[in-house]
This record gives C-alpha cells, structure tokens and sequence, in this order.
C-alpha cells in the first residue's frame, strides 16, 4: 500500500461525505417507515435483517463509490489500496493488530475510570442493545454479526481507509489520524465519557493503519472490541 493515497485528495472526501450521507438516510428512511401503519411490513425476517444488518446496507452506496470514483479510475484491487498481506507480512500485521487492541483496551478503560472517579461516568444504558437482550435468538445473532463483522469491515473502509487516507496527503499521520477520531466518535452521539473512549479507539486504529499499511489490523481490533462489547451484554443480561 502506498505512503499516500493513490486517489486525488478531493475525490476521497467526495467519497466519505457521499457514503456518509446514503449511510445516514438509510436509517432516517427504516426509522420512518418503521412507524405504524408503514411498520408491519418490517415484521419477522425483512425487518430483523434490515434492523440487524444496518450497517451492510446502509454502507452498500459506500462501496459503490469507492469501487466507482477511487479504485477503477486509478486501476487499483481493494488489496492494493488498503493492504494485503502474505508470509512475514500475516506475521507483522498480526503483531500491529494486537499491540493496537492492547493499547486501545487499556485507554479506553483508563478513560472510563478516571470518568468515574470524576463523577462523569457515562450511564448504564449508553450503548444498551435492546434487541441483543430482548430480540429472537436470530435478531440477537443477526445483531451481533453487525456489530463483529459489518461494522468493523465498513467503519475503518470508511473513516480509516478512505478518509484518514484522504487527509493524511494533506494534514501528515497525527493530525488526519485526530481529525478522523475526531469525526468518528462525534458521529456515535455517545457522551462525554463515550465519546473520548470512541476518540482513542479511532485514533489508535488509524495509527495502525499507518504503522502497517493495511486496515487489517485496525478490523481485528475494532472486531474484538465489538465482541467484547455483544459478550459481556449479551452474558449478563439475556
């Protein structure tokens, strides 16, 4: 994978704005239609796999435009421009992956005491998944499959590989790595206390998408993470 990205500066965040915008009207559109009387067509598996698999479908235009505008015009594979690996490379990708989820795990468990210890904590309901608890064994599953695979192959596609790609060409590594934190853990809508926990994660992740060249690691963790998350929900409280 190249030291910048291969695709000019303004089709990359053309890409990430677009993708970002379909995204967010996919789940204005399945909230409305959602409602009575639009809602009982939702019912049973069509609303189960919308609902559950929101992020697969809401990042479909995503993909398009990044196959359309950034890799057909400039011949490139997805593995070319967001990395691959092989050999000694699984070995040191696998070694970025978990130094990336150490450090991650550890600053955002230090933000979430020292949020405590303040008085800050975030409440117990921020982040709760209804349906993870209370939904059918397969909305439970098609949810957590959103949140390990879905969501951490389209999330770091979209804020890693091709906005923090994007703005390193112009800002460097630490400052397009912050300002795509930055935006990721404002777009969550959590609090304070779980916004700075999103921040560091996404900060870390893009760091280790520059450290290796490939989003791979950044995916790995991001995936643990969620599973983490779906585990400890899905153990304590179903």
């Amino acid at each position: 994978t190249p030291a910048v990205a291969p695709w000019p500066f303004a089709d990359g965040i053309g890409v990430f704005v677009r993708g970002e915008f379909w995204n967010r009207s996919y789940f204005l559109v399945l909230v409305l239609v959602s409602a009575q009387p639009l809602g009982a067509v939702l019912d049973g598996l069509p609303g189960s796999l919308l609902f559950g698999w929101g992020t697969l479908f809401a990042s479909l235009p995503l993909l398009w435009l990044v196959g359309r505008h950034l890799l057909a015009p400039n011949r490139l594979r997805a593995g070319s421009a967001f990395g691959r690996t092989g050999g000694r490379g699984a070995r040191a990708l696998l070694a970025v992956g978990l130094a990336a989820l150490a450090v991650d795990l550890v600053g955002t468990h230090a933000i979430s005491w020292g949020a405590w210890w303040l008085g800050s904590a975030s409440s117990w309901a921020e982040g709760f998944d209804e349906t993870l608890v209370w939904g059918t064994g397969l909305e439970a599953a098609a949810t957590g499959l959103d949140y390990v695979l879905w969501a951490p192959v389209l999330e770091e596609l979209s804020f890693r590989g091709v906005l923090y790609f994007s703005l390193r060409k112009r800002l460097g590594p630490v400052p397009a790595a912050l300002t795509t934190s930055l935006l990721f853990a404002g777009l969550h809508f959590y609090s304070l206390p779980g916004f700075l926990m999103t921040l560091w994660s996404g900060f870390v992740w893009a760091l280790a998408f520059e450290r290796s060249r490939s989003l791979l690691p950044g995916i790995a963790a991001h995936a643990v993470y969620n599973g983490l998350f779906v585990a400890g929900l899905v153990l304590v409280y179903r």
